[in-house]
């Protein structure tokens, strides 16, 4: 019995289920109605646009593959981008005429405000990851760690409330943050 842990990406790409699905929905939405409003869609439009986006993940993330020189969100960007194109294309095909600079100017790597997205994408990811992930651990380990990590408790202060070792909350904070690499795997980067 094969017991390596899968990332998500990994599971939708060899056997989703309905469960994965969810959770990339949940996971990538807001990013997605990011980029979208950032097309210059208005609010009304913006929900079609990233459930139809959901829908081609769906016909197409089980093709994707992994390139090492671009990761899951600059592909999922991508997606976005060409999606939004394609609305002003049907929309309004004589406001693109002139627009390509504003979309280069959106898909650039270097805007600022992008970098600034990417890290409270991180951030929402990284929190929706913990709350899915609570179930899968015993409660006194997912208490620890997140009295140690996420609040920022002491080691020694989180093993004396919870009569554990020092080591034994090390060990909780090890084991959550490894499940979470693995889980998130592709989706963020760790470093």
């Amino acid at each position: 019995m094969d017991t390596t842990p899968v990332s998500l990406l990994q599971r939708i790409q060899k056997s989703p289920s309905t469960e994965d699905w969810a959770q990339l929905a949940q996971l990538c939405t807001p990013l997605l109605f990011h980029w979208v409003r950032r097309g210059k869609i208005s609010v009304d439009e913006c929900g079609d646009i990233v459930q139809d986006l959901l829908v081609a993940l769906m016909e197409k993330l089980p093709g994707w593959q992994y390139d090492g020189q671009q990761s899951f969100r600059a592909w999922l960007k991508t997606v976005s981008l060409n999606r939004c194109r394609d609305y002003w294309r049907k929309k309004r095909p004589k406001l693109m005429d002139g627009a390509e600079s504003t979309w280069e100017r959106w898909s650039s790597d270097n805007d600022p405000a992008d970098l600034f997205a990417a890290t409270q994408f991180n951030a929402y990811v990284a929190g929706q990851a913990l709350e899915i992930m609570t179930a899968r651990f015993e409660p006194q380990t997912w208490q620890s760690f997140m009295r140690h990590v996420v609040e920022g408790e002491s080691v020694a202060s989180v093993a004396r409330e919870f009569a554990m070792t020092e080591g034994a909350v090390y060990s909780a904070k090890c084991r959550v943050m490894k499940a979470l690499r693995e889980e998130l795997s592709g989706i963020l980067e760790f470093r």
